[in-house]
């Protein structure tokens, strides 16, 4: 696992009415904290997880992350597979790591609800030519966990999606690697 330590981005997003290109190799946040240039950016220390939850287990905690709204996203270790949800779906099954989805989360100034009750957190990748190269989309149910903890069950998944948004199975390792 990647460590949140050693993970750093450089993140722009361009004032209103400022029409300068995008740095080549930025990650933008689709619906970002502040507007204006951030040179640098590592991510605050995770939150410690609840107390009362799970210390073993799928529902285990692994990690939880506020939004620019200072809701805290809880992150669980859960399971891979059709019926999976949390790190390990979002690792195993679609080869994105928690850096990219930690960042994408804290510099989100909120989640956007979407239709089926989930809240979406993204950002995007500028490239060559200053085009879009990759999309981060990261989901989190705000219900209630299964296991009945008294918490919300957190992050759902977390994918990568190409050039407009085009479907891909897993995210390429250079998203984890920068991100």
């Amino acid at each position: 696992m990647a460590s949140l330590l050693a993970f750093a981005l450089v993140i722009v997003a361009a004032p209103a009415g400022v029409t300068e290109p995008i740095p080549t190799g930025t990650w933008i946040n689709a619906n970002p904290v502040a507007v204006g240039l951030q040179t640098s950016f590592r991510p605050a220390a995770s939150s410690r997880c609840p107390k009362g939850m799970a210390s073993t287990g799928a529902y285990k905690c692994l990690e939880v992350v506020k939004d620019g709204n200072g809701h805290g996203v809880m992150t669980r270790y859960r399971q891979s597979g059709d019926s999976g949800f949390g790190y390990l779906h979002m690792f195993i099954d679609h080869n994105l790591d928690l850096g990219p989805a930690t960042h994408a989360i804290q510099q989100s100034a909120h989640g956007l609800k979407q239709a089926n009750g989930r809240y979406l957190y993204g950002q995007y990748h500028v490239g060559a030519g200053g085009n879009i190269d990759q999309y981060v989309n990261i989901f989190e149910e705000r219900g209630p966990a299964a296991v009945h903890d008294g918490h919300e069950l957190g992050v759902i998944t977390g994918y990568s999606q190409g050039p407009g948004h085009s479907f891909e199975a897993k995210c390429p390792d250079w998203v984890n690697e920068t991100g």
